[in-house]
């Protein structure tokens, strides 16, 4: 996989991936396997046709457009990784993507390499307040226990203290930070906390949103209005221990991330790990999530 910057900006970044022809014969393999398990062609148990069979029967343009999905999934959050590391050559500064990217397909066709070009939102620039004076001014709270108490309740109302003071830490922080937040970004946190929100009203209430919309007294642009204050507010949030964890240049190892995701599988699951465009989301997800608890770590360390 090839990576060029194209164009890089305060606000944005364009680059293009590229993959050889024997790469992407691999994911054009992929994808006939896949559309040719779902078909039934005289001559074959269902599943077991030829490639070139499936191709036929399917067309192959078909089979190029998932060949290009399968591509473009497996390998783009590998190269926004790269970016982040900064493994890209011609790369002077670490590169963060804090958007959704609008990805087009340049070159896709049998027997050539597969290229496609990104454009995302880059890490807007973040003003942080002395984190470490306000995170040493929460105070800390140790819980106190009677003897009839055991230990694992005590440990629950520790581990409950710690996450309030987390979190009062965390708000006095935003508080006293600019940012420009990109529009970009707030409208897809509301839009995942809009249907998020229409999920749960259907689930927990057992009532159709509209009929939900109608017992508050709200229009639905009124209720996708009142999101914005806490899709600010997660944004801000996200952003703010993004640049604390670049500022004290705080790493996140392969072994840390791959320890994370096998502690995160249900019982039963324990070994079974992800592949393909499946890991490489845990991998992003998690890493995340590692990283954040390194910061929050470092903040309630100080006194």
């Amino acid at each position: 996989m090839d990576i060029k910057l194209e164009n890089v900006s305060k606000k944005e970044v364009e680059f293009k991936v590229e993959l050889d022809k024997e790469a992407f014969k691999e994911y054009i393999g992929k994808a006939a396997e896949q559309i040719g398990e779902n078909m039934e062609i005289e001559g074959f148990r269902k599943g077991k046709a030829p490639q070139h069979v499936v191709m036929e029967k399917a067309g192959k343009q078909t089979v190029l457009n998932q060949a290009a999905q399968l591509a473009v999934r497996e390998t783009y959050m590998a190269a926004m990784n790269k970016l982040e590391e900064q493994e890209v050559e011609g790369q002077d500064k670490e590169i963060q993507i804090v958007s959704q990217p609008d990805i087009d397909i340049v070159k896709m066709a049998f027997d050539n390499p597969f290229i496609y070009k990104v454009k995302a939102a880059r890490m807007p620039e973040v003003e942080l307040p002395d984190y470490k004076k306000i995170a040493s001014g929460v105070k800390k709270e140790e819980v106190e226990v009677t003897e009839e108490e055991i230990k694992n309740i005590k440990q629950r109302k520790q581990e409950k203290a710690n996450e309030e003071r987390k979190q009062e830490i965390l708000d006095k922080v935003t508080e006293k930070t600019e940012v420009e937040i990109p529009e970009e970004l707030l409208e897809r946190e509301e839009r995942v906390m809009f249907e998020n929100t229409k999920r749960n009203i259907k689930q927990n209430l057992g009532i159709g949103f509209e009929d939900y919309l109608e017992k508050i007294d709200k229009t639905e642009e009124e209720f996708k209005k009142d999101l914005r204050p806490e899709a600010e507010k997660r944004i801000t949030n996200f952003l703010v221990l993004k640049q604390i964890a670049q500022d004290e240049d705080i790493k996140v190892s392969e072994d840390e991330v791959m320890e994370a995701i096998k502690k995160s599988q249900k019982t039963g699951q324990e070994g079974k790990l992800p592949e393909g465009q499946a890991l490489e989301r845990a991998k992003s997800y998690h890493k995340e999530l590692v990283r954040n608890q390194k910061v929050f770590d470092l903040l309630q360390e100080q006194e």
